[in-house]
């Protein structure tokens, strides 16, 4: 069975232009295609029929629903939604929308169905274009659970560089990219970005969770009762479940994820990097 290996690459912008997530709340369709304007998805590469208009929203009248799929001919594949367009050719998702921006952190509603071990996921990319395509920021959030109505969640953007930003790939996906499962279904709703990273993250973080390498140990601090703890990697696989202190022995260099659910069924990402 095929698997869909996505490469996260950028191609050149030459214009940069100041520019909000388009269609955010996933209200404007093109209903005679299925296309969700301003997102490019597997109905538009395949003709599948995976990315769909849903009437359930948190505030206007449509979501974006997103599920994993068998294709003919193709095999499993994930629901995807993507602010860039896929390279057939190369199997990669390319480009994203032109933009200033700067932000520090995105904020959205999901109602998740996920299949056991399956994960969906939402991810940024911030790329400068110069004499060569860099990117200089990223964040991501995976999503590994089932919910009865939407929930708010929200990651933040790290940044390793201070070029200014041309382009912007945000990359929604119902199951991994490399799926194994087909019927893990999302909807997303409410897309925005926060250039001021804390606004509507406080509230939910006031625990000031601290995270330390001990030797071969993660140490993690200062969590609230009753939050739900996951150390996942970058492919979304979950490595430890509501440890607080995790062997990493066997973990390799990296940067890994750390998601923290609370209470009230919101949900943030730390990122980690192990160093041996």
């Amino acid at each position: 069975m095929k698997k869909l290996f996505i490469l996260l690459v950028s191609s050149l912008f030459t214009l940069p232009l100041l520019a909000q997530i388009p269609n955010p709340s996933f209200e404007n369709w093109d209903t005679i295609n299925n296309y969700c304007n301003g997102w490019y998805s597997l109905n538009d590469a395949f003709g599948a029929s995976n990315t769909t208009r849903e009437t359930i929203s948190t505030d206007g009248n449509y979501s974006i629903g997103l599920q994993s799929v068998n294709i003919p001919g193709f095999g499993i594949a994930p629901g995807l939604a993507t602010t860039g367009e896929l390279n057939t050719l190369t199997n990669s998702i390319e480009g994203g929308y032109a933009t200033n921006e700067r932000p520090d952190s995105l904020i959205g509603y999901i109602r998740e169905t996920n299949l056991s071990g399956d994960t969906s996921s939402a991810l940024v990319i911030v790329t400068h274009h110069g004499t060569t395509s860099q990117e200089i920021g990223r964040g991501g959030i995976y999503f590994t659970g089932t919910t009865t109505g939407f929930r708010r969640f929200s990651f933040p953007i790290d940044y390793t560089s201070t070029l200014s930003t041309d382009t912007i790939l945000i990359i929604l996906t119902a199951g991994s990219l490399q799926s194994t499962s087909a019927g893990s279904k999302v909807y997303f709703d409410q897309l925005s970005f926060k250039t001021s990273y804390g606004v509507g993250i406080n509230n939910i973080n006031k625990q000031n969770i601290q995270i330390f390498q001990l030797d071969n140990q993660l140490v993690i601090e200062n969590i609230a009762d009753n939050s739900t703890l996951r150390l996942v990697d970058i492919n979304g696989n979950i490595l430890s479940q509501n440890e607080t202190t995790i062997n990493t022995n066997t973990y390799s260099n990296g940067m890994y994820f750390l998601q923290v659910s609370n209470p009230s069924y919101e949900t943030f990402t730390k990122k980690v990097i192990i160093q041996h």
